[in-house]
């Protein structure tokens, strides 16, 4: 800055190098220096405070998502889409601490995943993963032999002929349609 008016004698100034800075969240303080011919001189300080009056937002959250389990297993992986946010400054996309991340197994049944934007807690993304039983329980039965009662009969159990039936998930009910002979 040249040519400041200072009574009556001109003198020079100094522009601190922000003056043409784009300034960021928040407040910073801006300190001019001016010396006259003399060797005087004189100091001004300002702030410039940028306020961010933008919420941010969730531009993509995952649909509810419903998938089979994997073979053998009581529940599935999955690497779901995250969703995605904008804000006109910084966010930090959080994930609930009760969540599981992408690529994490999921259980047979419902789970829900919850995100939200730091510091605004209240702008959340939810959405639910369902894992669904479709595997069919293994039934293996085994050949037996019964003795005959003095009547000349025989009562068995499903327990007799199960050769180690199971489930991917769930303990097994056993039954069969004749057990009496």
């Amino acid at each position: 800055m040249q040519g400041i008016w200072l009574g009556a004698q001109i003198g020079s100034g100094t522009i601190p190098e922000n003056a043409n800075h784009q300034f960021a969240l928040g407040t910073t303080v801006i300190r001019y220096y001016t010396v006259d011919v003399h060797g005087n001189t004189n100091t001004c300080s300002f702030s410039v405070t940028v306020y961010d009056d933008e919420d941010p937002y969730f531009v993509s959250c995952p649909e509810d998502i419903i998938i089979a389990n994997d073979v053998d297993q009581c529940g599935a992986y999955l690497f779901y889409p995250e969703p995605t946010i904008f804000d006109n400054c910084e966010a930090t996309l959080v994930r609930d601490a009760d969540s599981p991340a992408p690529g994490s197994f999921f259980p047979v049944g419902t789970t829900t995943i919850s995100y939200y934007i730091e510091d605004f807690e209240d702008i959340t993304c939810i959405f639910d993963i369902t894992v669904m039983d479709v595997q069919m329980p293994k039934a293996v039965c085994q050949d037996i032999t019964v003795d005959l009662d003095a009547d000349g009969n025989a009562v068995i159990t499903p327990e007799d002929v199960d050769g180690g039936s199971s489930d991917n998930c769930d303990e097994i009910d056993l039954s069969i349609n004749v057990n009496e002979f």
